[in-house]
């Protein structure tokens, strides 16, 4: 099981990274990139839940899912934002569920928003594991 837990990661890490790099080499107005941005956005889910999957199965215990959601969200997105994208740490681009949520709900200042979220969210998923 270790294994295909292992490979599940490393393909999934694999089609994540080769997709954004494919995106960012793609002019924004061609109708590919569209196509691109949802297939790595759709990636980056699989991994939030591959990798909360991966928790629980060595854990047995849920209350280690919402850190490693709320984690994933903040941390590895924001990183992906400012190293990958150039953009800023909470960025809201338009493309994933989340981006159009953010915007819904915040369409002055969805960035703001997001910090707040995403704060808000880690800090609880952190209390619920204390």
């Amino acid at each position: 099981m270790i294994i295909l837990i292992i490979l599940n990661l490393v393909v999934s890490l694999g089609f994540y990274n080769a997709y954004l790099l494919l995106d960012d080499k793609t002019d924004e107005n061609n109708p590919i990139n569209k196509s691109l941005e949802k297939k790595w956005h759709f990636i980056g889910a699989y991994l939030f839940l591959s990798l909360s999957g991966t928790i629980y199965f060595f854990t047995r215990e849920w209350k280690y899912i919402p850190f490693v959601l709320s984690s994933f969200w903040l941390i590895f997105g924001g990183i992906v934002h400012v190293v990958g994208l150039n953009k800023p740490f909470f960025y809201v681009g338009t493309t994933a569920f989340t981006d159009k949520l953010l915007r819904y709900i915040s369409a002055k200042n969805p960035d703001i928003t997001s910090a707040i979220i995403k704060l808000a969210l880690l800090i609880s998923s952190i209390l619920i594991i204390s």
